[in-house]
């Protein structure tokens, strides 16, 4: 059964955590955040939203459909006045054209039941040139055995059920890419990271 966004008891799920340095590692090493604008899609806690004003964005605009979640993500980043809060789907933020440089969508895709819906709302709310940046795990990161660094491993080995679930909700790369390009983007890099 999936997670109630919505529900009050699941407002704190996503709070109460930092950005690993491997994140803004790899996040620098694709884009300088400097006086940019960036929107986290699907904020969740917003523990990226965050980073990404650390890093140096001149706004970040923390979005996510459910209020409770938001709300949380509001207590945890407290009075940062370069973070904005809104409500919004992945595919009908509700902002105007053209007023970001770079769309942030980390642990979304596999919630989404319109994909190329998200893609085609990042391209529209996207400037020219602007950045689009997806970040989710994929079927071979979550099938991986059960370690010290991957305790979630061995959930599925005790219960695979769990792992055909995730099979049915993860898309492969080559739709996420496909979406991509069907919305207008014309470089896309696919790249892994082992995020702490």
């Amino acid at each position: 059964m999936p997670i109630d966004f919505h529900a009050k008891r699941n407002a704190r799920t996503y709070v109460g955590r930092e950005a690993h340095s491997s994140w803004t590692t790899a996040m620098t090493a694709l884009v300088n955040p400097e006086g940019l604008d960036v929107v986290d899609v699907g904020c969740g806690g917003g523990i990226y939203s965050q980073q990404w004003a650390r890093l140096g964005a001149s706004s970040v605009v923390a979005l996510d459909w459910s209020e409770s979640i938001l709300e949380s993500a509001r207590d945890a980043v407290g009075d940062d006045p370069r973070i904005s809060f809104r409500i919004g789907t992945a595919d009908a933020t509700g902002l105007p054209d053209a007023s970001c440089d770079l769309v942030f969508a980390r642990a979304l895709v596999h919630h989404l039941d319109d994909l190329a819906g998200f893609m085609r709302e990042a391209a529209r709310i996207l400037r020219t040139g602007g950045w689009l940046i997806v970040q989710d795990r994929t079927m071979e990161d979550v099938a991986e055995p059960g370690s010290r660094t991957n305790p979630r491993g061995y959930f599925f080995e005790v219960h695979p059920q769990l792992l055909r679930v995730e099979q049915g909700r993860r898309p492969e790369t080559q739709v996420v890419l496909g979406a991509m390009t069907g919305a207008g983007f014309n470089a896309t890099d696919v790249f892994s990271l082992h995020e702490t």
